[in-house]
């Protein structure tokens, strides 16, 4: 996704269920929970489930960037990362970067690819990124639209009403020549 890694560490193979519990916060979650954003080496304790049973204490390794993930006007949320070895159970989605126009055939590849791992995994269809982003935009981009075709409207009205203003402007001073 191209989100920046702003200091320390993102996730690599050592970071497994046996190793030490860690975690990846984003930047926005760094400055409201620490002084200066120095989360770096600070341990944070995160609760899971409806009882909110607290889970043991996660080092943050790594500050990122925030993410804009339900509209590009709401401001990036307080986020954090954990290791898919880590925590297991939890929901995940995946982002594919792939230079194809259709993705019918990636969505099958992905499929027998995904599927080799695990038969009973879902895969959901494809959506592109653009799919996604033109919809949180629609809203938007409509009322630009409506806003522009008011303002035409206006453009012409004002258009009319000084051209009467002139032409009446011109009669008024040829009148006497008239006479």
């Amino acid at each position: 996704m191209g989100t920046p890694l702003l200091r320390g560490r993102v996730f690599n193979s050592r970071d497994t269920k046996d190793s030490l519990p860690v975690v990846v916060v984003n930047d926005v979650l760094a400055q409201r929970f620490f002084p200066g954003g120095n989360a770096i080496g600070q341990q944070i304790v995160l609760t899971h489930g409806e009882d909110n049973h607290p889970l043991p204490p996660k080092e943050i390794i790594g500050i990122v960037g925030g993410s804009r993930h339900e509209s590009l006007a709401i401001k990036p949320l307080p986020e954090f990362y954990i290791p898919a070895a880590q925590d297991p159970q939890r929901r995940m989605d995946v982002v594919i970067r792939a230079s194809v126009q259709d993705p019918a055939g990636l969505q099958a590849s992905l499929r027998n690819i995904v599927h080799e791992f695990d038969k009973d995994l879902f895969i959901p269809t494809l959506e592109p990124l653009e799919k996604r982003i033109g919809v949180t935009l629609a809203q938007p981009r409509f009322n630009m639209m409506l806003l522009g075709a008011f303002a035409g409207v206006a453009m012409t009205l004002a258009a009319i009403g000084i051209y009467g203003v002139i032409a009446l402007h011109r009669c008024a001073t040829h009148q006497g020549d008239w006479n």
